[in-house]
């Protein structure tokens, strides 16, 4: 439930992008995030980004603040807490857009979906998805991923 007359339009667009595609891109039966948390928001957030470069990312302050503060990942521990602040929600989202994003750029979208559905919904584990999808080891693309998202960040 949203209160729309609270919400800029553009934040509306993006919302409803985000928001669509976890409609569109979910397994029926639901999917509990978990340690994939940062890939489910990480397509949304792409999506809701709408092609807009990263340096437009709303929430590319928050990120770097997170960077500033030590993190170093992993991907998996992404997902904010209960008690987390706004700031680190949204560089919480903003993790996992970027990763999302560096394999968008690095693979293409495609096999980045292709991953998607592998992890998401056949629940295969991202180190057995990613070295059938990209033909590397997930310890070697995550390593790549947090990188890129801390140099993005910077």
């Amino acid at each position: 439930m949203l209160n729309g007359k609270d919400l800029h339009s553009s934040v509306l667009d993006d919302l409803l992008r985000h928001e669509m595609t976890h409609a569109a891109s979910l397994p029926s039966g639901g999917y509990r995030t978990g340690d994939n948390w940062w890939l489910v928001e990480g397509v949304a957030d792409l999506a809701a980004a709408g092609g807009r470069p990263v340096s437009r990312y709303e929430s590319l302050g928050d990120v770097r603040r997170l960077v500033s503060g030590g993190w170093k990942g992993p991907l998996s521990a992404a997902e904010p807490g209960e008690r987390a602040t706004d700031w680190q929600v949204s560089a919480a989202y903003g993790v996992g857009y970027l990763a999302v994003r560096h394999l968008v750029d690095r693979f293409g979208e495609q096999t980045m979906l292709d991953f998607f559905k592998a992890v998401v919904h056949e629940r295969k584990s991202p180190d057995e998805a990613s070295t059938a999808v990209f033909g590397e080891s997930w310890q070697s693309l995550q390593d790549d991923c947090v990188s890129y998202v801390r140099s993005a960040a910077s």
